[in-house]
Protein backbone atom coordinates (compact mmCIF):
# COMPACT_ATOMS: atom_id res chain seq x y z
CA UNK A 1 0.00 0.00 0.00
CA UNK A 2 0.85 3.38 0.28
CA UNK A 3 2.22 3.99 3.66
CA UNK A 4 -0.17 1.61 5.43
CA UNK A 5 -3.84 2.13 5.36
CA UNK A 6 -6.41 0.46 2.86
CA UNK A 7 -4.79 1.21 -0.42
CA UNK A 8 -7.01 2.97 -3.16
CA UNK A 9 -8.01 0.96 -5.76
CA UNK A 10 -7.44 2.47 -9.08
CA UNK A 11 -8.08 0.62 -12.62
CA UNK A 12 -6.52 1.82 -16.55
CA UNK A 13 -8.86 0.71 -18.59
CA UNK A 14 -8.68 0.49 -21.95
CA UNK A 15 -12.21 0.86 -24.09
CA UNK A 16 -14.03 0.45 -27.19
CA UNK A 17 -13.59 3.30 -29.94
CA UNK A 18 -9.77 4.37 -28.21
CA UNK A 19 -11.11 5.37 -25.51
CA UNK A 20 -9.18 5.18 -22.12
CA UNK A 21 -10.35 5.86 -18.79
CA UNK A 22 -8.97 5.86 -15.45
CA UNK A 23 -11.40 4.90 -11.95
CA UNK A 24 -9.94 5.41 -8.63
CA UNK A 25 -12.88 3.79 -6.09
CA UNK A 26 -15.52 3.50 -8.46
CA UNK A 27 -14.75 7.19 -9.54
CA UNK A 28 -14.14 8.19 -13.10
CA UNK A 29 -11.23 10.78 -12.69
CA UNK A 30 -10.06 10.18 -16.31
CA UNK A 31 -11.46 10.06 -19.75
CA UNK A 32 -9.62 10.19 -22.97
CA UNK A 33 -12.63 10.95 -24.78
CA UNK A 34 -13.13 14.03 -22.52
CA UNK A 35 -9.65 15.41 -22.78
CA UNK A 36 -8.32 14.15 -25.87
CA UNK A 37 -4.66 13.11 -24.94
CA UNK A 38 -3.20 11.00 -21.57
CA UNK A 39 -3.26 12.08 -18.15
CA UNK A 40 0.34 13.65 -16.70
CA UNK A 41 1.73 11.19 -14.14
CA UNK A 42 2.14 13.74 -11.26
CA UNK A 43 -1.51 15.01 -11.90
CA UNK A 44 -2.76 11.06 -11.52
CA UNK A 45 -0.15 9.89 -8.58
CA UNK A 46 -2.02 13.42 -6.63
CA UNK A 47 -5.43 11.94 -7.44
CA UNK A 48 -4.25 8.26 -6.18
CA UNK A 49 -2.35 10.43 -2.72
CA UNK A 50 -6.13 12.15 -2.11
CA UNK A 51 -7.92 8.89 -2.41
CA UNK A 52 -5.55 7.51 0.16
CA UNK A 53 -5.81 10.10 2.61
CA UNK A 54 -9.81 10.21 2.59
CA UNK A 55 -9.81 13.42 0.55
CA UNK A 56 -12.07 13.94 -2.06
CA UNK A 57 -11.45 12.95 -5.35
CA UNK A 58 -11.60 15.66 -8.33
CA UNK A 59 -11.16 14.99 -12.14
CA UNK A 60 -8.15 15.17 -14.37
CA UNK A 61 -8.33 17.86 -16.98
CA UNK A 62 -4.75 18.28 -18.05
CA UNK A 63 -3.25 16.00 -20.48
CA UNK A 64 -0.59 15.23 -23.12
CA UNK A 65 -1.18 14.68 -26.39
CA UNK A 66 -1.30 11.27 -27.73
CA UNK A 67 1.78 9.67 -29.07
CA UNK A 68 1.55 9.92 -32.94
CA UNK A 69 3.83 7.21 -35.13
CA UNK A 70 4.25 8.45 -39.20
Amino acid sequence: GFGGGDPAQSWASPVPSGAFEIEINGQLVFSKLENGGFPYEKDLIEAIRRARDGEPLEKITNSRPPCVIL
